[in-house]
């Protein structure tokens, strides 16, 4: 099988091209972003399906959640075991999520209707309370102080979140892109455990995982959406740019990203196949990235 390559202009990025390589789908009540979908469609004609596939990230975290962890690798592996609140297109539109619809009936205001079908990995379907406690929490993730000081109250009625703002933000709505739901009951009786025993409503559940060495993603047998063509995904930590390209050229992983040394030398190569394409996130002062599969 050939192995993939990719570059991701404009970020160091692995998320869209992952998500398509698993060909994981929200329920019915959502709509996947399109930058996602695009991803599958290419990733799927360049490759044929795999049951088992090793990506190599410049680092795997000692921490797990995304958002206290603020990293990319960690957004990249999680987006696979949790969806966030909403999701963003390759031209910066928003999308349902968790969220199904939103509207704002005030400068301060807003409502979040909470979509159906959504289930956690332990069983428990998805509830509005869940979505009140991944705002709430973030009070005390000092990584996320940003987001969570704009809100002067989060309450629920129904399947409604109701958010109010202290003072007017247009640019809010954005942020709960990078909000992932949590399961309320499970944190809570675990505690800090949760981080690196993660329960989320997405395709994959996390079935080992060493810290700053490796994660390894299987998909969920019981996704209540389309399941995962990819049966496991590991993510594999090497710091080195050069030394990840050489082990995907070697066959020894899949996907990675790339540094632009090596794009001449992995563009050159008949055994990889090459791969532009834009993402929806950008990084101040970096221009590139890549990835191969």
């Amino acid at each position: 099988m050939k192995r993939f390559v990719a570059i991701l202009m404009a970020a160091a990025m692995l998320l869209t091209v992952l998500a398509g390589c698993s060909g994981s789908t929200k329920p019915a009540d959502t709509t996947p972003a399109a930058d996602s979908s695009t991803a599958a469609a290419e990733t799927e004609s360049a490759a044929p399906s795999a049951s088992a596939i090793t990506v190599v990230l410049s680092d795997v975290g000692n921490n797990m959640d995304p958002s206290v962890a603020n990293a990319i690798n960690t957004f990249t592996i999680m987006s696979h075991v949790y969806d966030n609140l909403l999701n963003c297109n390759l031209d910066f539109s928003l999308q349902p999520g968790v969220i199904a619809s939103w509207e704002q009936p005030d400068e301060l205001t807003y409502e979040l209707t909470v979509g159906d079908g959504f289930m956690f990995q332990n069983g428990e379907p998805l509830e509005v309370e869940d979505v009140v406690y991944s705002l709430t929490r973030l009070e005390n993730v000092s990584q996320a102080a940003d987001l969570y000081a704009q809100i002067d109250s989060v309450s629920a009625e129904g399947n409604v979140v109701t958010i109010v703002l202290k003072e007017a933000n247009s640019g809010f709505i954005r942020d709960l892109v990078e909000v992932p739901v949590l399961n309320k009951s499970y944190c809570e009786e675990v505690g800090d455990a949760y981080a690196n025993a993660p329960i989320g409503t997405g395709p994959y559940v996390m079935s080992e995982f060493v810290p700053g060495e490796k994660a390894v993603l299987t998909a969920w047998a019981d996704y209540p959406g389309q399941k995962a063509s990819i049966e496991t995904i590991t993510f594999k930590a090497i710091a080195e740019p050069s030394a990840a390209y050489i082990a995907v050229e070697a066959g020894d992983a899949d996907f990675t990203e790339i540094d632009a040394t090596d794009y001449a030398r992995a563009e050159a190569n008949d055994n990889l196949v090459f791969y532009t394409g834009d993402t929806t996130y950008t990084v101040r002062g970096h221009e590139h990235a890549g990835a191969a599969v």
